[in-house]
C-alpha cells in the first residue's frame, strides 16, 4: 500500500499565517502522485514532495496527505495546523514542479495596508540575500530559476521602513529531471501493456483517461479472448518525447510491408496520475 509522511514539526503546531507549505516523503509505484488538501504536490524520483499554498481557515485545519494511483486514492496521513491572528501576507507560489531549468513565480499579496522596506529571498536557506525588493502597492511577484534537479527551500522575509522583521516565510521549490518524468508516463503505458497480456482488460482500462476508457472497453470487447495476442503485437517501444504534463510514445511493430510506427499518446490528469489518451 503507498505511504507518505509530512516532516515532523508541523502536526499540532500553530501559525499565524493565510496557508502553508508542506513536505514530505511517499513510497509508491512510479505512476503515482500526491495531493495535499487538493493541492498537487510535486514529487521528485526519490520520493521527497513539497506542497505550497494550502490555505489556512482561522482556528484548527485538518490537512489530509493524499497518494494517488491507477488504482485509486489513499489517506496516507492526516494532521492538524491551528491558524490564530490576522495575517498581513499571503504568499503563492506556482509551476514549482516542472522539468530543470525552470522558473517558479512567486506572488506576495499584503493583506493588510502595512508599510514595507524591503523583501529579502534566500535561497538555500543559506544567510545569502539572493534577491531583494523594495516595497510594494499590492502584489509583489518574482521569477525564481531552478537550473538543475532539485528540491530548494526559499526563505522569505519582509521587513518594515525600520529594517523590523515582519513576516518570514519558508517555501520549496522543485525542478525534476526529465529522465524522472519520462519514466513515469512511460511505467504507465508498460504497465497497461502487461494488463493486456494477462488479458486483464479492467485492469489496462484504469491506464486510460476517463474520456477514454468507453471507447477501448467497446475495443476491449470485441477482442474477447485474443486480448492477449493482440497486446502481443503492439510492438516495441522506440522513442518518445514528453513534457510536464503530456507524453508521446512511438510502437513500432513488423507488419509484412516493413516496421510501421503508432503512436501512443498520455496526458497527466486531474489527480496527477499518467493515463492514456489513445494508442
Amino acid at each position: 500500500m503507498p505511504t507518505a509522511s509530512v516532516a515532523s514539526g508541523i502536526d499540532g503546531s500553530t501559525v499565524s499565517d493565510a496557508s502553508i507549505s508542506l513536505t514530505g516523503v511517499v513510497t509508491a509505484p512510479a505512476n503515482s502522485a500526491v495531493s495535499v488538501n487538493g493541492v498537487e504536490a510535486a514529487v521528485d524520483e526519490s520520493g521527497n514532495w513539497i506542497a505550497n499554498g494550502i490555505p489556512l481557515s482561522p482556528g484548527a485545519n485538518s490537512i489530509s496527505v493524499m497518494v494517488n494511483t491507477v488504482q485509486g486514492t489513499t489517506t496516507a496521513q492526516t494532521i492538524s495546523v491551528t491558524q490564530l491572528g490576522t495575517p498581513n501576507f499571503r504568499v503563492d507560489v506556482s509551476g514549482y514542479g516542472g522539468i530543470a531549468p525552470t522558473a517558479p513565480r512567486i506572488s506576495i499579496t499584503k493583506l493588510t495596508p502595512l508599510q514595507v522596506g524591503r523583501v529579502d529571498f534566500d535561497v538555500n536557506n543559506d544567510g545569502t540575500v539572493d534577491a531583494s525588493k523594495p516595497d510594494f502597492v499590492d502584489t509583489l511577484t518574482l521569477d525564481l530559476g531552478v537550473q538543475q534537479p532539485s528540491t530548494v527551500p526559499v526563505v522569505i522575509r519582509i521587513y518594515d521602513p525600520n529594517n523590523a522583521l515582519l513576516y518570514s516565510k519558508t517555501i520549496w521549490l522543485q525542478a525534476l529531471d526529465s529522465a524522472t518524468v519520462g519514466y513515469r508516463a512511460l511505467s504507465a503505458l508498460n504497465e497497461m501493456i502487461d494488463k493486456l497480456l494477462l488479458g486483464n482488460t479492467a485492469g489496462a482500462l484504469r491506464y486510460f483517461n476517463p474520456d477514454s476508457q468507453q471507447r477501448y472497453q467497446d475495443v476491449f470487447s470485441a477482442l474477447g479472448a485474443s486480448v492477449p495476442q493482440v497486446a502481443q503485437q503492439l510492438g516495441t517501444i522506440q522513442q518518445g518525447a514528453f513534457g510536464s504534463t503530456v507524453a508521446e510514445f512511438v510502437l513500432v511493430r513488423p507488419t509484412p510491408s516493413g516496421n510501421r510506427s503508432f503512436p501512443a499518446y498520455l496526458y497527466k490528469t486531474a489527480d496527477g496520475v499518467w493515463r492514456l489518451e489513445s494508442l
